[in-house]
């Protein structure tokens, strides 16, 4: 799209400033005030995702007797098992579990990430829309064979 020479042609607001951008390098301009509100854009994108990174998620099970907490990143902070949990289940139960509290804590981080690319992000820049990032993971898991533990 960028190179067939055509200003914007269903290349969406970014191919269109590309091609302002070749034009005023072509009549001698400065190219970089183009680009600024690209780069503001970006700028807000990647202060999002930092601020998202530097927070901790959590997620629960067994109703809430087991806590696990993640960071932005999905790694375990903490887990907490509560005593009821540990003195009504099995070993082999509490362990599924726990995965179940992990695995509800990453996805909270999943969830908060795809609210900041919908508020940021405007698919119709890219002149084609984005596809669901949870679409693709659920497509690549299923393809895989991978499945989740019961």
């Amino acid at each position: 799209m960028v190179n067939s020479g055509e200003s914007g042609k269903d290349g969406g607001p970014v191919v269109e400033l590309l091609d302002l951008a070749r034009e005023a390098v072509a009549e001698g301009g400065d190219p970089v005030e183009t680009f600024r509100p690209l780069q503001e854009r970006l700028s807000g994108i990647v202060h999002s995702f930092t601020e998202n990174l530097s927070r901790q998620y959590d997620g629960s099970a067994a109703d809430g007797e087991i806590v696990a907490v993640v960071n932005g990143l999905g790694n375990l902070l903490s887990i907490e098992i509560g005593l009821a949990a540990m003195r009504d289940m099995d070993a082999a139960t509490l362990s599924s579990a726990c995965t179940d509290a992990i695995a509800a804590a990453q996805l909270s981080v999943t969830e908060e990430m795809k609210s900041v690319m919908i508020q940021l992000a405007d698919p119709d820049d890219f002149g084609t829309p984005l596809p669901d990032p949870m679409a693709i993971w659920r497509n690549s898991m299923e393809a895989s064979g991978w499945k989740r533990r019961t």
